[in-house]
């Protein structure tokens, strides 16, 4: 874990260099950015590509979430939130790899957690496709929820898997 701890620590030092040679707004513009954040009758989001912020009505940007949420080929309503029995299932998997001595103590409870909260859905706008009215692209931001410690622990076992392989891309940075 020191080798991925020390990794991630290279990483973000190197975005935060980026970060701090990329300033380009002055104090004037950062407060007015601030200030229209605040306005219930804007949104603010990243542009799907292109890295441009986009400044939406915030009724359209409603209308084109709830029209994609709505698409019954893609998305399932659910008759209730399935954390709890998620929950149940990935403990019953945990306990079961204790038992297999597959998981340690520790990695059963790094896995399960303790704090969650909700994945998050939003849209980012497409506005290289239309810029009136853009089409968005679907978000879940699973940050902190059920899975998210699955997810890391999972990562961090593929990780020397995937290395050894002739062709990957280890980070953003890598890719840049």
């Amino acid at each position: 874990m020191a080798i991925f701890q020390r990794s991630v620590e290279n990483d973000l030092r190197k975005i935060k260099d980026k970060y701090n040679q990329r300033k380009n707004l002055t104090g004037r513009e950062i407060r007015v950015i601030k200030e229209l954040q605040k306005q219930e009758n804007i949104t603010i989001r990243p542009a799907d590509k292109g890295g441009a912020i986009v400044v939406l009505d915030t009724i359209q940007y409603n209308k084109e979430c709830l029209r994609q949420l709505t698409d019954t080929t893609t998305y399932k309503k659910l008759r209730g939130n399935p954390e709890q029995e998620f929950n149940k299932i990935l403990t019953s998997y945990c306990d079961a790899g204790l038992k297999d001595t597959i998981l340690s103590e520790q990695q059963q409870n790094f896995i399960l957690g303790t704090q969650r909260r909700l994945p998050i859905f939003y849209c980012l706008p497409k506005i290289h496709k239309c810029l009136e009215n853009p089409p968005g692209r679907p978000i879940i931001s699973g940050i902190g929820s059920l899975t998210s410690n699955l997810s890391q622990y999972i990562d961090a076992l593929l990780q020397p898997v995937v290395m050894k392989t002739l062709s990957h891309i280890k980070d953003t940075t890598d890719i840049i």
